[in-house]
């Protein structure tokens, strides 16, 4: 049975009939020795507070609201935070192609799900990254606790049940990941992705050993992105 999604206009609803039961509960609970005034008091304060955060929720704009009832079914449907920055990637290609061929309706759509993988990367992290952020001397990526979506603690890199980003991710993947680094321009990633269109995993895996070794070089040289003619000394990409 799938778990039901309410609007934040029933969820704003119910907080504030809980309001009203602890209005007339509480002093009753003070009373009989149940409660302090002053738990009783911050109780009521704390659930005041999220019935009013839940109607100012609810009166809000409805792409709002609709990015955190796709962000509340995201997270029952796929609860892993694994390749989450791919599929952040894959989302942000068909909202690019609903902008270009499909109706608004399509757009919106796609917009939302983008905004929503956003939120879970930035709250969850990406711990198929780790190895990789770790190799090139990053820590990971700070995970903030989510209770709806426990996350397994991921072993130290020097174990043998470590596994790399490239175990875990396609040739494709992998590559969008690595096309997203700074030191890389939006005239090569595009020039790259239309040359590996059709092309194999093998290589679509050359292509990425190549991109890390360029950009291990542009790091050295301290080059923010690469000028025209650091483009044309990469003739793999010709």
């Amino acid at each position: 049975m799938s778990k039901k999604i309410y609007s934040d206009a029933e969820l704003a609803s119910c907080a504030q009939r809980e309001v009203g039961m602890r209005r007339g509960a509480y002093p009753k609970f003070v009373t009989s020795g149940k409660l302090t005034q002053e738990v009783a008091d911050e109780e009521l304060a704390k659930m005041s507070a999220v019935a009013q955060r839940l109607t100012s929720l609810s009166k809000s704009s409805p792409t709002f609201a609709a990015i955190w009832q796709e962000l509340e079914r995201a997270r029952t449907k796929f609860p892993s935070a694994e390749c989450k920055l791919a599929a952040l990637m894959e989302e942000v290609g068909e909202l690019s192609k609903a902008l270009l061929d499909e109706p608004a309706e399509r757009i919106v759509a796609e917009a939302i799900q983008v905004a929503a993988l956003a939120i879970r990367l930035a709250e969850e992290g990406d711990p198929t990254l780790n190895a990789y952020r770790a190799g090139r001397g990053l820590g990971p990526f700070p995970v903030a606790a989510m209770p709806s979506t426990p996350q397994q603690q991921e072993p130290p890199p020097d174990t043998p049940s470590a596994a790399k980003p490239s175990d875990q991710l396609t040739p494709t993947q992998l590559l969008q990941v690595v096309l997203n680094h700074p030191r890389i321009t939006r005239r090569e990633k595009t020039q790259c992705l239309l040359r590996l269109k059709d092309a194999s995993d093998e290589q679509i895996t050359e292509y990425v050993t190549a991109w890390r070794h360029t950009i291990d070089e542009r790091e050295k040289l301290q080059v923010e992105v690469a000028t025209p003619k650091q483009e044309e000394e990469l003739p793999w990409l010709r």
